[in-house]
């Protein structure tokens, strides 16, 4: 971990529902509070353990089956506290955290680990459809919901049954980002989708210029902040103008957003870093 004083620039796009790019682009000047660049394997996905006030790291280290994934725990001012905290994953992306659980995307399935143990409690699947688990996100009552990128598919665990969501003809361009809010599940594609729990129905959220998209986190204010693949991070507020969080040579991945410290942190993939920087 290594303390910098580069500048974030973020930029301002004029939009309600559907945004388009703008000539006149403000920028303001946001502190970095630091960067991890030691320990990290293709760092994909960060998330806070708000019981330990701990910072949790997927590292892919190779997006296929060779059991070489980990994951990480850092202390919050960017220092790593265990490098390999849980290791022999194949690809693990995507985290999610209900109770004390720890669920985390392992290629073909989904395994749970109790943080406080760091041991593995449960195993869902191998799924034998399945090919590329991405992103995760659960539900309260257990109802799991992943990513499946290169089938394009959204997938719900329910009882140990896996299947395509909403229903099997529902499509999503290397689906990606996931986050569930209520009964509204959010998806990262080419654009932002999202899906009523209710209903099924599936509805465009549309910005133009954003695609491929990563993570998607609330941000604490009714909207949305969202990465994108190899790229910035945005803010899409619940109304107003949309902004783009970003520094030099960012590369995002699976982002986390903290809105009671405003502390934006970035996975940087194959930059092997982590960014945490203040945001607007």
């Amino acid at each position: 971990m290594k303390p910098i004083s580069c500048i974030i620039g973020v930029s301002i796009l004029i939009s309600n529902i559907s945004c388009s790019t703008s000539d006149s682009i403000k920028t303001y000047n946001q502190p970095v509070e630091w960067v991890l660049d030691k320990g990290l394997c293709e760092p994909e996905t960060i998330i806070h353990d708000t019981q330990t006030n701990q910072l949790i790291v997927s590292n892919i280290c190779g997006f296929k089956r060779n059991g070489e994934g980990y994951l990480s725990i850092l202390n919050m001012d960017g220092t790593l506290k265990t490098t390999r905290w849980i290791d022999g994953f194949n690809a693990p992306a995507g985290m999610a955290i209900l109770g004390r659980s720890l669920y985390v995307t392992d290629l073909d399935r989904v395994q749970l680990i109790n943080i406080d143990t760091g041991k593995v409690t449960d195993k869902l699947g191998p799924f034998s459809d399945a090919k590329a688990f991405n992103d995760l996100a659960v539900d309260s009552d257990g109802t799991v919901y992943v990513s499946d990128s290169a089938r394009h598919k959204v997938i719900k665990i329910k009882g140990g049954v896996a299947a395509a969501y909403p229903n099997d003809e529902a499509s999503f361009p290397f689906a990606n980002g996931l986050h569930l809010d209520r009964n509204t599940l959010y998806v990262g594609s080419d654009k932002i989708y999202s899906i009523d729990l209710k209903t099924s129905k599936i509805n465009n959220i549309r910005h133009d210029g954003l695609s491929d998209i990563d993570g998607i986190e609330p941000d604490g204010r009714g909207g949305l902040t969202v990465s994108i693949v190899g790229g910035d991070v945005w803010h899409l507020p619940k109304s107003g103008q949309p902004e783009i969080w970003t520094a030099a040579n960012l590369s995002s991945t699976n982002h986390a957003y903290l809105p009671d410290a405003n502390l934006v942190l970035v996975p940087t993939g194959y930059d092997n870093t982590i960014i945490a920087f203040q945001a607007k």
